[in-house]
């Protein structure tokens, strides 16, 4: 065929749809991407992907477990059945931190300088003065940032310690009231989650919760 040659016999069809999103994390699939974070990069540097995949991505085997909890006791991250969820608090994090901290390019960077201060190549103390320069600009460039945090999750509970309004989160198995003031420190837990089901439909209950669940089943039921 030539430009211009008139064509015949084609029928053209536009169909619309939408993306589906990616199936959220569980601690399974989470941990999984920590250990292969290369499909998350965007550079895809050969260099790097090859560095992660020999050092075994981000964290190693005894510390990954261990970073997840502190971001489910940070209020980072929620479980809502077996899946795990970015809170409020999070998203917000998200986007006032800067671009660098949020890739596994980074992680790479670093590794590839600490193998090559083990070859020789590169003094300990000149990796870390840069590490402590940078980290002084994050510092700097969070300080002087337009974007401001606030608290979306605020009730009408006072702290009975400070009495500054506690905030509602949700732990990795449980509902507390949580005093805004960190220096406080006050929790309060309001339910707990426990593998305890109700008799009449088998779903797992809080342990606060359990019986007005298992008095509305059997109001149902009568």
């Amino acid at each position: 065929m030539k430009k211009g040659d008139p064509v015949k016999g084609f029928t053209l069809l536009l169909t619309e749809g939408k993306t589906k999103p990616p199936a959220p994390f569980n601690e399974a699939t989470l941990l999984s991407a920590m250990e292969n974070p290369v499909s998350y990069m965007e550079t895809k540097d050969r260099d790097m992907a090859k560095t992660l995949g020999e050092t075994g991505g981000l964290g190693t085997v005894a510390t990954r477990a261990d970073i997840i909890e502190k971001l489910f006791s940070s209020f980072l991250l929620e479980k809502k059945g077996k899946d795990i969820y970015l809170t409020s608090k999070a998203k917000q994090l998200l986007t006032l931190v800067p671009e660098d901290l949020k890739k596994p390019e980074l992680t790479a960077d670093w590794e590839m300088k600490l193998s090559s201060i083990a070859a020789g190549k590169l003094k300990r103390g000149s990796f870390m003065k840069d590490i402590r320069q940078y980290s002084e600009e994050l510092i700097q460039m969070i300080k002087t940032g337009e974007g401001n945090f606030r608290h979306d999750n605020l009730t009408n509970t006072k702290c009975p310690v400070c009495g500054k309004r506690m905030l509602s989160v949700k732990g990795k198995n449980s509902e507390m009231l949580v005093c805004q003031d960190r220096e406080c420190g006050h929790r309060e837990v309001i339910s707990r989650t426990s593998n305890a089901r109700c008799p009449v439909c088998h779903k797992k209950a809080g342990a606060e919760r359990k019986r007005r669940r298992t008095d509305l089943c059997l109001q149902m039921r009568l």
